[in-house]
């Protein structure tokens, strides 16, 4: 049986699919294997999320769903209960990446630090990852993640992924959300005003 979370992600495993077809570099929506990432990821404590070393957290993981969006959703479902201390905190957080709301009074934006290292740690893991440095020519052909992590076929490499980059990102964003909707759902009620769990 699915996981509960699978149904709400139909829409974007569609637009994943769109995406897949239409691509000329030949990438496809596939399941998800557990591989050695190109990069060392580490989340560091910013309250109420606790430090934790992402590549470590990855390889417990066991890849669950039919598909990258499924996968990657129930990575961050899991990652969100290990790292927010105590669970119920996540209630105060808001992320809404296709939103042009600047300000929502009940609560606090997911913190830009730890969105920016999920995004690169899942962009890793979907093998689509590349420094900053390498998304726009011209760039350093001697750079250390080339010479150490692509290879002699770097050119082709870093061309695949940045015609990719754009809408994994997206994507990427769109399972943090679901997964973000999934760990709030069944915590217990939250007072929004006082930032604070209700006696029970």
């Amino acid at each position: 049986m699915p996981p509960v979370h699978e149904k709400p992600l139909k829409k974007i495993q569609c637009a994943i699919n769109s995406i897949s077809a239409t691509s000329n570099d030949g990438s496809r929506a596939e399941k998800l294997e557990h591989k050695e990432l190109n990069m060392f990821h580490t989340l560091q404590e910013v309250t109420p999320f606790v430090s934790v070393n992402l590549n470590r957290f990855y390889f417990t993981q066991t890849l669950v769903g039919g598909g990258t969006v499924y996968q990657l959703t129930n990575i961050f479902v899991n990652l969100f209960k290990k790292i927010t201390k105590p669970s119920f905190e996540i209630w105060k957080f808001s992320f809404h990446p296709n939103s042009s709301k600047a300000v929502d009074h009940n609560f606090v934006p997911m913190p830009s630090s730890l969105i920016e290292i999920l995004r690169d740690f899942a962009a890793d893991i979907c093998g689509t990852f590349l420094p900053d440095d390498l998304l726009t020519d011209p760039f350093n052909h001697n750079h250390s993640f080339i010479v150490e992590r692509l290879g002699a076929d770097y050119v082709d490499e870093i061309r695949r992924r940045r015609l990719v980059y754009g809408d994994n990102r997206k994507m990427i964003d769109q399972t943090i959300w679901q997964a973000f909707a999934n760990s709030i759902r069944g915590m217990p009620k939250f007072d929004r005003r006082t930032h604070t769990r209700p006696s029970l």
